[in-house]
C-alpha cells in the first residue's frame, strides 16, 4: 500500500505523535533502504518467473494438442489415439500428484488440469468406438452444434466435471476450475441444443438463456468455493462473468432503456466485486463498462435525457467506487476515476446542445472538477476539468464572440487567471487537501 507525506500527517492528528516527529518519520522512511524489501522482491520476481514458466509450458503442450490430433485419427485410429491419451493423463496424473506431495502447488496443480484436458479426448475416442458418433475421421465434428443432438457432446461435459470434482476434493488447486468451468460453460449450452433439436430458432434463443444461467452458476459456484474457502475462484468468476456478460448484450443491449438496465446491472456486478475482494471480477466488469462508454462516444451517442441523467449518477458511482477501493487498497483508483469521468461527462454533454446558460453551467461543472482532484488525490479530475473548460472557450472564440475585438483580451485575462491558480494550486495543493478531508466526513 503507497502512503503519502499527506496521508501519514492525516493520521497523525489522532494520535499524540507532533508534527516534528512525523516529519523526522517521514524522513527516515524516505531515506531508508531495506536488504529485507530487496530479498522480498527478488523471491516475488523469482516466484513469478517460475509461474510464467510452468503456465507457458503448459499452454504450448495445449496448444499442440490441435496440430497433433489432425493427423492423429487417420493413422493410429481412435484405439490407438484413446491409448496415447490415457498414457497422458497418467504421466500427468502421477506427477501432478508427486510434484503437490512435495508442495510444488503451482506445478502440481498445472499438470492436474492438463490431465482434465485429457478426459474430454478419452471420453470422445471411447465414444467413437462404440459408435455413438456418426462416421467421420476429422475431430472438428466434436464442435459441431448439429452432432450434439445426439447428447454425446453432454456426456463428454459430464464425465469432465465428475472426474475434475474428484480431483479438486482431494487437490485444493485453483487452476482446476479451468477445466471445470468450461465443462460446465459447454454443459448449459450442449443441454439447450439437446432440449430443443427439433426446433433449431428456439435452441438459438434459448442459447442467450443458458447462457445467463451457466454465467451465473458459475459465479455463484465461486462465491461458494470462496464462502467454504474450498478455492481460490478466479476461473470461476472470469468464464462466468464472460458467459454471463455476453448473454446481458445478446439480451439487454438493443434500446438506450435495455442498455440502462445493461449500466446499472455491471454497476452492481463491480460493487459486488468490492464485496467478495475479487479483482478478476472489479477487471471484467470495467472492461465491459469501458468498451460499452466508447461504443456510445464513437457508434451512436445516445439522445434520451434520461439516459444521459443516468450516465451521471453511474459516473459518480463508479468513482465512490474507486475511492472506496483506495482506501481499502483494494485495487488502483485511477482506472475507475478514469471510467467514472468518462461517463459523467457522456452524462453532462446534454447541456453542450442547449441555451448559452447550459453550455456556462457545463464550464462550471467540469471547473469544479478541479477543485475535485483534492479529494480524490487524483490529477484526471483536472485533465478532464481543463479539457472541457478549453472546448468551451474555443466554442465561444469560434461561434459566440467571433469576430469581437475584446474576445481576444478577455481570453488572455482568463488564460492569466488559469495560469495563476495553477502556480497557487501546486504551492498549496497538500494544504488544502488535508484541510478538505478534515471538514469532509470520514469514509
Amino acid at each position: 500500500m503507497e502512503i503519502s507525506k499527506e496521508d501519514l500527517l492525516l493520521a497523525a492528528q489522532n494520535t499524540t505523535l507532533e508534527p516534528q516527529q512525523i516529519e523526522s518519520l517521514w524522513q527516515v522512511l524516505e531515506s531508508q533502504n531495506s536488504p529485507l524489501t530487496e530479498k522480498t522482491s527478488s523471491s516475488t520476481s523469482e516466484f513469478n518467473a517460475a509461474k510464467v514458466t510452468y503456465y507457458v509450458g503448459a499452454f504450448i503442450a495445449l496448444f499442440s494438442l490441435p496440430l497433433f490430433l489432425s493427423h492423429l485419427w487417420e493413422r493410429v485410429g481412435y484405439e490407438g489415439s484413446l491409448a496415447i491419451f490415457a498414457a497422458y493423463a497418467t504421466a500427468f496424473a502421477f506427477f501432478g500428484w508427486k510434484l503437490t506431495k512435495k508442495n510444488e502447488k503451482i506445478a502440481g496443480g498445472v499438470l492436474w488440469t492438463l490431465f482434465l484436458c485429457m478426459i474430454p479426448f478419452m471420453v470422445y475416442c471411447a465414444q467413437q468406438l462404440l459408435g455413438l458418433w456418426p462416421t467421420s475421421s476429422e475431430f472438428i465434428d466434436i464442435f459441431d452444434q448439429s452432432k450434439s443432438t445426439s447428447g454425446n457432446a453432454i456426456v463428454i461435459e459430464l464425465v469432465t466435471l465428475a472426474t475434475g470434482l474428484i480431483v479438486l476434493k482431494y487437490n485444493r488447486l485453483p487452476l482446476l476450475l479451468f477445466p471445470i468451468s468450461l465443462a460446465i460453460f459447454f454443459l448449459f449450452s450442449d443441454i439447450t441444443i439437446w432440449f430443443f433439436k427439433e426446433n433449431p430458432l428456439d435452441a438459438m434463443h434459448l442459447y442467450k438463456w443458458s447462457s445467463l444461467a451457466s454465467g451465473i452458476f458459475l459465479i455463484l459456484l465461486g462465491m461458494l468455493f470462496q464462502w467454504r474457502e474450498v478455492v481460490a475462484p478466479f476461473w470461476a468468476y472470469f468464464f462466468g462473468l464472460i458467459a454471463l456478460e455476453s448473454a446481458l448484450m445478446l439480451l439487454l443491449y438493443k434500446s438506450e432503456v435495455e442498455r440502462l438496465i445493461f449500466y446499472f446491472i455491471n454497476l452492481f456486478l463491480l460493487f459486488l466485486s468490492l464485496g467478495l475482494r475479487s479483482r478478476v471480477f472489479a477487471i471484467l466488469v470495467a472492461g465491459v463498462l469501458f468498451s460499452s462508454f466508447a461504443g456510445l462516444l464513437y457508434f451512436n451517442e445516445p439522445t434520451l435525457i434520461t439516459t444521459k441523467a443516468s450516465l451521471i449518477l453511474i459516473g459518480i458511482l463508479i468513482v465512490i467506487f474507486g475511492l472506496l477501493s483506495k482506501r481499502q487498497g483494494f485495487l488502483p483508483a485511477h482506472w475507475f476515476y478514469l471510467l467514472g469521468l468518462i461517463a459523467f461527462e457522456i452524462g453532462i454533454s446534454f447541456l453542450w446542445n442547449g441555451s448559452e446558460l447550459n453550455r456556462f453551467a457545463f464550464a462550471l461543472i467540469n471547473f469544479f472538477l478541479i477543485f475535485l482532484s483534492l479529494f480524490f488525490d487524483s490529477h484526471l479530475f483536472s485533465l478532464f476539468g481543463g479539457v472541457a473548460i478549453f472546448a468551451y472557450l474555443s466554442y465561444l472564440a469560434s461561434t459566440v464572440f467571433s469576430g469581437s475585438i475584446l474576445f481576444p483580451f478577455a481570453l488572455i485575462a482568463i488564460g492569466a487567471l488559469i495560469f495563476s491558480f495553477g502556480i497557487i494550486y501546486s504551492r498549496y495543493y497538500s494544504q488544502w487537501r488535508l484541510l478538505l478531508l478534515n471538514w469532509l466526513p470520514k469514509i
